[in-house]
């Protein structure tokens, strides 16, 4: 996903990605206020790790 720009709602324009896990069980938002569990994020994160 790419959020970039004015339409995005940057304040400095820059270019970057967002990598978000997606599957069952994990339903976290887009923009959201809920805080997600910093656990599950660690976790998710070294699986990305591994792929890069």
């Amino acid at each position: 996903m790419q959020l970039n720009g004015k339409e995005a709602g940057q304040t400095v324009f820059h270019l970057h990605f967002h990598i978000i896990p997606r599957k069952e069980g994990l339903n976290y938002k887009f923009h959201s206020s809920e805080i997600a569990n910093f656990k599950d994020l660690e976790r998710e994160a070294e699986k990305i790790k591994k792929w890069l």
